[in-house]
């Protein structure tokens, strides 16, 4: 990838590789042929628009990569039709009543996926044998697609470790004393 030789961009060192490629457009301005480019540069990147929907997100990621996301996207949105689409920690993400149930990002071989959970990969880790991973991301080829049974189970995974830490209501909780007394 081209990286602008402006001081800007030096600043900036973009954290992920959409804010990177984002940044790259907009300093794509700071080339003009028989001149500095420090000197031409006027953007101050250190206030650069990061995405705020999923949409956003995927427009700037190139066209290999957005076409896998866009499957993975449809894929959860088929499975949990009720979850919101939000951006969380700078990547797109799924939640379920307030807390983030899945997440996917563009990587520079590829792209992630992301339960939100350290522990949703170890339960499902003969499953995930095949796949690159690390404690908290599952990494996908350029070439490979996430199986859409595979996304079904790590959804499932999720969803059931966050009933589980869930309290209980109140009226469960007061059923509980009247049976003991």
């Amino acid at each position: 990838m081209r990286e602008p030789a402006c001081e800007a961009w030096r600043r900036q060192r973009a954290s992920s590789l959409a804010d990177r490629a984002y940044v790259l457009a907009k300093h794509d301005a700071c080339r003009i042929p028989g001149r500095p480019t420090r000197d031409v540069c006027k953007l101050d990147t250190s206030m650069a628009r990061k995405p705020t929907t999923i949409d956003e997100y995927l427009d700037i990621v190139g066209d290999e990569r957005r076409s896998a996301l866009d499957r993975l996207r449809k894929a959860i949105r088929k499975i949990v039709p009720a979850a919101e689409e939000c951006i969380s920690y700078g990547i797109p993400a799924f939640r379920i009543h307030g807390v983030v149930v899945a997440g996917f990002a563009a990587r520079a071989k590829g792209s992630s996926y992301f339960p939100f959970s350290g522990s949703t990969l170890k339960t499902l880790a003969q499953d995930l044998k095949e796949y690159e991973q690390t404690k908290s991301s599952l990494h996908i080829g350029a070439d490979e697609v996430l199986p859409t049974a595979l996304v079904r189970r790590l959804l499932k995974a999720r969803i059931a470790e966050i009933q589980d830490r869930r309290p209980r209501s109140t009226r469960a909780r007061s059923v509980r004393r009247r049976r003991r007394a």
